[in-house]
C-alpha cells in the first residue's frame, strides 16, 4: 500500500510540472560530429593511470582543464585496469621495487594501451600520469628501456618520486596534507607541490597540481586558464564499469533524463536520450544543456535495481563521466548494500554523497543534507590532519531503522576514502531532499530504497 501511494504522488508530481510547461522539449541531445576532431594536435596525447579502487575518473578535472587548455577530448585518455590483486611485480606486495626490467600484472595491458594511444594519435612519444597506486604500476612499466622510449614525459601524482627512469624526464607532485611527507626526486627528476591542506585525492585533482602537470609536460608553458571553458554545448558522456574490475559493462544502456531543479523530479515522461554502452564500456557523448540538472540511470547491468545517479550541472564537456556498479557480473565486487539489504526499505530513501574533487575537509567545507551538517564527529574526523582523513564520500541510511537520525557511522559502511552517517529521512517521492556543499546546490527526490536503491549524488567543482 505504501509502494501504491508514493508512486501515485510522484506521478501526480510529475503531470503537474509537466503541465506548466516549464519543459518545453526544445533541446537536441544529439552529438556534435566535430567535438573529437576540436582542439589542438599537436599537443602531445596523455595516458593517465588510476589508483588503487579508482577509475579513470579520478583524472576527471584534469581532463577537463586540459581541454579548456585546448587540448582535443581523445588525446587525455584514462587507462583502466582491475585493483582486485596488487602484486607490485616480483616479490610481491612487501618487496622493495626491482633493479632493472620488472612488470606487474598490468604492464602487458598498459603497453598495449599505450600503442593504440600512440598509433591514433601518430605521436612516437606521449605523456604518462600515475596517480596513488598508478605510479607503483607506471615504474613498472618505465623500468624497461624500450618500454619507457614509448614516454615523453612522466608525472608521478601521490607516489613515488621523481627519478627519470630511463631518461624519461619526470615530477612528482604531492603535499605535506597527502599520506607521504611531500614529493620527492632524484636523478634530475623535479618536484611539484600543492597546499598543505590538501588530500591524497587533491594531489591528482587541484587546480594546483593541473598547473604543475600541464606546464611540466609542455616545457615550461603555463596554462593559459585555471577555469572551466562554459560551452553552448557541453558534449557528456563517460564508462560504465564495474566497481573495483573496471570491467566494461558492455550490455548496458544510459538513461538521461532532464529533472527539475528545485525538485529532482523528471522534467518530461520519457529520457532525454538512452545511450548503449558499447564493448569498451563506452557510453555517450550527448549535447547537455548548459546548467541543466540531470539524473542518469544505468539499465542492464544486472544490479538488483538500476542505478540512479544526480550530478552537478555541467557548463564543460565532459567524456569522464563513470558509472562504476556492483553487480552480478564478471568483476563483481559486492557492496555493503549486498550484505546488509535491510537498509534498503520502504520507509527511507538511501543515498550516496561524493565529492568527486578530494576530500571533505573540516573547516574548509560544509556538507549539509536538508540543513544538518555531514562533516561532523564521527561521521569526518574533524581533529584529524587530512592525510588521515581523506574522505571523499558518506553513505547516508537509516542503519539501524529507528526512524531517527542519529548521525553515527554505520557498520560496514566505511573505508579509506568512505565514512558513513545513520540518517533518517522519510520516504516520500513528492518531498525533495537537499544536498549542500558550501554553495552548490543539488536536489533529489526522497524515493524509497526498496524501489530506488541507493541513489548517487556527485558533487564536481566547474570553478
Amino acid at each position: 500500500m505504501t509502494e501504491m501511494r508514493n508512486l501515485l504522488m510522484l506521478a501526480l508530481l510529475t503531470a503537474s510540472i509537466l503541465s506548466s510547461g516549464a519543459y518545453a522539449a526544445d533541446w537536441d541531445p544529439a552529438p556534435d560530429p566535430a567535438s573529437d576532431g576540436a582542439g589542438d594536435k599537436t599537443r602531445t596525447p596523455i595516458v593517465f593511470v588510476h589508483g588503487q579502487s579508482g577509475a579513470g575518473d579520478q583524472f576527471e578535472r584534469q581532463w577537463m582543464h586540459f581541454t579548456s587548455n585546448g587540448y582535443p577530448a581523445n588525446w587525455v585518455v584514462p587507462f583502466d585496469y582491475s585493483t582486485a590483486v596488487w602484486d607490485r611485480g616480483p616479490g610481491g606486495a612487501r618487496a622493495p621495487q626491482p633493479v632493472g626490467p620488472y612488470t606487474t600484472s598490468t604492464t602487458a595491458d598498459l603497453d598495449k594501451f599505450v600503442d593504440a594511444v600512440r598509433a591514433r594519435t601518430g605521436f612516437d612519444k606521449i605523456n604518462l600520469a600515475g596517480h596513488s597506486r598508478g605510479t607503483s604500476e607506471s615504474a613498472a612499466y618505465l623500468s624497461d628501456p624500450a618500454r619507457a622510449a614509448k614516454i615523453a614525459h612522466y608525472a608521478s601524482i601521490g607516489g613515488g618520486n621523481a627519478s627519470n627512469p630511463n631518461g624519461v624526464p619526470s615530477i612528482s607532485i604531492s603535499g605535506m596534507g597527502d599520506f607521504r611527507p611531500g614529493p620527492g626526486a632524484s636523478d634530475g627528476g623535479k618536484v611539484g607541490w600543492v597546499p598543505a591542506y590538501m588530500d591524497h585525492v587533491m594531489t591528482c585533482t587541484s587546480d594546483e597540481s593541473f598547473w604543475e602537470v600541464f606546464t611540466f609536460f609542455n616545457d615550461g608553458e603555463k596554462p593559459r586558464t585555471l577555469r572551466m571553458t562554459p560551452e553552448e554545448r557541453p558534449q557528456v558522456g563517460g564508462y560504465v564499469k564495474s566497481y573495483i574490475h573496471n570491467k566494461p559493462l558492455g550490455d548496458a544502456s544510459v538513461e538521461v533524463w532532464e529533472v527539475d531543479p528545485a525538485t529532482g523530479i523528471h522534467a518530461a515522461k520519457a529520457p532525454l536520450a538512452t545511450l548503449d554502452v558499447d564493448a569498451l564500456g563506452q557510453w555517450g557523448p550527448f549535447s547537455a544543456k548548459p546548467g541543466q540538472t540531470y539524473e542518469f540511470v544505468v539499465n542492464g547491468t544486472a544490479a538488483k535495481r538500476p542505478p540512479r545517479f544526480f550530478r552537478t550541472p555541467f557548463i564543460h564537456s565532459d567524456r569522464m563521466v563513470y558509472f562504476r556498479i556492483a553487480a552480478a557480473a564478471e568483476g563483481y565486487e559486492s557492496s555493503p548494500f549486498d550484505k546488509a539489504p535491510q537498509i534498503l526499505s520502504d520507509k527511507s530513501p538511501v543515498f550516496v554523497v561524493r565529492h568527486q574533487n578530494g576530500a571533505l575537509l573540516p573547516g574548509v567545507m560544509s556538507l549539509t543534507i536538508d540543513g544538518t551538517e555531514l562533516i561532523v564527529d564521527p561521521i569526518i574526523e574533524t581533529t584529524k590532519e587530512p592525510r588521515q582523513n581523506a574522505k571523499v564520500a558518506i553513505y547516508l541510511a537509516d542503519g539501524n531503522a529507528d526512524g531517527k537520525s542519529n548521525l553515527t557511522t554505520l557498520e560496514g559502511f566505511a573505508g579509506m576514502f568512505v565514512s558513513s552517517a545513520d540518517l533518517f529521512i522519510a520516504a516520500n517521492p513528492a518531498k525533495t531532499v537537499q544536498f549542500k556543499l558550501n554553495d552548490n546546490v543539488i536536489n533529489v527526490p526522497a524515493l524509497p530504497a526498496s524501489e530506488a536503491g541507493p541513489i548517487s549524488v556527485v558533487f564536481e567543482d566547474f570553478n
